[in-house]
């Protein structure tokens, strides 16, 4: 029997530290930053479920319940909104908790613990199983009027592909703040052959950048895993690069061009440019 391309599985990596952040995330976590009156996660959370995702599981750092405090019910804030006649805003809630499934991993964040975007991967690969799921970072957003994760899902599933990697065009004078993806042509398809990341001037292989969002089965983890067990890393960290490239190489690896807005809340500068996209919307 066919496996089922449809994707009901997300995950979302959000156990980083927040450096840049610093010294706000020593008491926040940086995917709980607001946009304006909400947390960044939740707008993500919000598009998983539009887009049918009805299994999130979370990847937050070890000992830090403030994601699944936020998403748990409140009975001293409900009680408050009820006695107060506001339960316009309660339902919205009771609503969101009956919609979605959200399940919390820890990851071990101490220094001699492994880091990486590969991690979040391994994390998860008991929850999987065998079936397609979409990985997101927690600390950005991609604004669609149509729902982004929607739009790249309907385009994974009118694909014969066996993974997808989202993309954006930036102007070449961008290009070196990011991972820049290289294509090769098959059939009339695109397919991902490399990533060069933060390339110098000239040196990129397209305009084609990163977003950090994925679909793929479970034999990504065969990757990831080889990865570990080999210990390969760079700058001492796991990156999801090495995985995705070798995968790349023996499956077929797909791009999708989000026409979105990618709204990168992992710096200072991209978090105030989001706030005030929303305030002006309002």
């Amino acid at each position: 029997m066919a496996k089922s391309r449809v994707v009901t599985k997300g995950v979302i990596a959000a156990a980083g530290y927040g450096s840049r952040f610093l010294p706000v995330t020593k008491t926040i976590a940086k995917p709980m930053l607001p946009i304006l009156n909400r947390p960044v996660i939740e707008y993500i959370i919000e598009d998983m479920i539009g887009a049918g995702i009805k299994d999130i599981y979370i990847i937050v750092a070890q000992g830090n319940d403030q994601i699944k405090r936020h998403f748990s019910p409140n009975p001293e804030i409900n009680g408050f909104l009820q006695a107060h006649g506001k339960l316009d805003r309660l339902a919205r809630y009771e609503e969101f908790y009956q919609s979605v499934n959200l399940h919390f991993i820890e990851q071990d964040v101490r220094p001699e613990a492994p880091h990486g975007t590969s991690i979040p991967f391994e994390l998860v690969r008991d929850q999987i199983g065998n079936k397609y799921f979409l990985m997101v970072m927690g600390d950005d957003y991609v604004y669609h009027p149509n729902n982004d994760i929607k739009e790249m899902l309907d385009y994974f599933y009118d694909s014969e592909a066996d993974g997808l990697v989202v993309t954006q065009k930036r102007p070449d004078d961008q290009l070196y703040r990011y991972g820049v993806f290289g294509l090769r042509e098959q059939d009339g398809q695109s397919y991902i052959d490399q990533v060069v990341e933060k390339p110098e001037s000239g040196q990129a292989p397209s305009n084609l950048i990163n977003l950090g969002r994925y679909i793929f089965d479970d034999r990504i983890f065969e990757y990831t895993s080889e990865q570990l067990a080999e210990n390969k890393t760079e700058q001492g960290e796991y990156f999801f690069t090495i995985p995705m490239l070798q995968f790349a190489k023996d499956k077929k690896l797909i791009p999708y061009i989000s026409q979105g807005k990618h709204l990168d809340c992992g710096n200072l500068e991209g978090w105030l440019e989001t706030n005030n996209f929303f305030f002006e919307k309002l």
